[in-house]
């Protein structure tokens, strides 16, 4: 009985570590993302501040898209006029390094590399750090971007 109980507890630790999010997390990227909320980290005058915004219900209807071949598009949506309308569509390439947890878009000869914070077959969260320069002070930030497919 103490064997099988054993045999039986290594199975499900051998079928728990078996998931599609273990076995190829490059593939959990591919499909439709939409945004759905921002949270920006920073510091003013050395206090730590986070600020969240939920993404509005037109803007949600933007899209990323990111295919087997490392070719996406971008579809944005707003307000213009009081009407919720297309206004942007782009096409780039990627590249997402699952050893760094980084991915890189390429889009019209700019390059933008962020963090893979979340990746799972419904959730993923983008980071990226930047500073800028406001007066004599130099704030540096980081950008949280919440997708949902």
């Amino acid at each position: 009985m103490k064997k099988l109980l054993l045999m039986l507890f290594a199975f499900s630790l051998f079928a728990a570590g078996c998931s599609r999010e273990d076995d190829k997390p490059q593939d959990l990227l591919l499909g439709s993302w939409k945004p759905v909320k921002y949270v920006m980290k920073h510091s003013l005058n050395g206090t730590p501040e986070v600020t969240t915004e939920n993404v509005s219900i037109c803007s949600q209807q933007s899209r990323m898209n990111f295919e087997t071949n490392g070719n996406g598009t971008s579809t944005t949506f707003s307000v213009k006029n009081s009407v919720c309308s297309q206004t942007d569509f782009t096409t780039f390439t990627y590249h997402y390094d699952t050893n760094t947890k980084k991915i890189t878009i390429n889009e019209g000869g700019t390059s933008s590399t962020q963090d893979v914070i979340i990746l799972t077959s419904s959730t993923l969260v983008l980071s990226i750090s930047d500073s800028f320069t406001m007066g004599d002070q130099t704030h540096h930030y980081v950008l949280e971007t919440y997708l949902q497919k």
